[in-house]
């Protein structure tokens, strides 16, 4: 796959990124290693985790990973998030709790209507960034964190003051190669208008629905990471194809494509996040090994087809408008 280099720094990485949100929706470690393997096969090096991902235990599973290939990868956290002190015991059932959950969707809505309860209070106090960076180190079992961006947090939540000095520090000192802010739009703008040197990195989400990444003009020197290309947007698109399969096969004729499935679709979801993140990196995940590698083609899209995938896109965007 190809490199690119992150504006504002030396970091050269993948533009395509595997999210480890999910990590933990694969019941084993064995099969959470073959994922990591699969996004590494297929030439991703950019690899995204935070300490609330699978109740602080994605990033150790990451470390085991990263171990004899640290210099090969990207690795990518946060801080100010960690799961609840009561939910530790869940941490061994937690992927068959998960398959439960999957199997009563009744049960997994009301499981997160009371998802702030599954995590403690935001902290992105400089002592807890401090507590949290050392935590994560050793996790990841390394000695310096590539991206490191406070987690979700309101702009109201960031000692500013405190924090920027500590951040610069840091980097400085090459514990952190840069930093930034991940969340979701339009709350990492408001903090990037405010705060633009605490936000060397902005992650947001994006999809051809929202088109948050278009809405959002970053400085020269800013990094800009985006995820959630398919969540939203794909069920959406889906039904419209359901609905108009003649529209779905001429357009894509048209545009020199063949959509003929929801992972044709998912690839021209992915095609469009990084035709209009150009300099960025955008992430994406999945459970199956095979879905993983065929994603992952998208990196080595020609800016043609990328355009094409986009424009076919957004002829399904303006079906779904007017249907709504």
């Amino acid at each position: 796959m190809r490199q690119i280099q992150l504006p504002g720094s030396a970091i050269t990485t993948t533009p395509l990124a595997f999210g480890c949100g999910s990590l933990y929706r694969t019941n084993s470690e064995s099969g959470r290693r073959r994922l990591l393997q699969a996004a590494f096969d297929a030439g991703i090096r950019h690899f995204d985790v935070a300490p609330l991902y699978g109740l602080g235990q994605a990033e150790s599973d990451l470390g085991r990973f990263a171990r004899g290939r640290r210099s090969e990868i990207v690795l990518a956290t946060k801080f100010g998030l960690t799961p609840a002190g009561p939910l530790t015991w869940f941490v061994p059932a937690q992927s068959a709790v998960r398959w439960t959950l999957n199997m009563l969707p009744g049960l997994r809505q009301a499981v997160r209507k009371r998802a702030d309860g599954f995590r403690q209070p935001a902290n992105y106090t400089a002592q807890n960034a401090t507590a949290s960076l050392e935590r994560s180190l050793k996790a990841l079992g390394t000695d310096y964190i590539d991206l490191y961006m406070l987690h979700e947090p309101l702009l109201e939540q960031i000692p500013y003051a405190d924090l920027y000095p500590l951040l610069e520090r840091w980097r400085t000192a090459g514990k952190i190669r840069t930093y930034g802010v991940a969340g979701y739009y339009p709350e990492v703008a408001r903090i990037s208008a405010a705060l633009p040197e605490l936000c060397r990195v902005v992650q947001m989400d994006h999809d051809v629905l929202n088109n948050h990444r278009q809405h959002f003009v970053p400085e020269a020197s800013q990094a800009v990471v985006t995820f959630s290309p398919f969540s939203s947007a794909l069920p959406s698109l889906l039904a419209v194809v359901r609905e108009h399969p003649g529209l779905c096969f001429e357009v894509s004729i048209a545009e020199g494509l063949s959509v003929t499935s929801s992972e044709d679709i998912a690839e021209c979801l992915l095609a469009e996040s990084l035709s209009c993140n150009e300099s960025g990196v955008v992430i994406y995940s999945s459970g199956r090994p095979d879905r993983i590698a065929r994603l992952a083609r998208v990196g080595e899209f020609s800016r043609q087809r990328l355009l094409a995938c986009t424009h076919f896109l957004e002829v399904l965007r303006g079906r779904l408008s007017l249907s709504r």
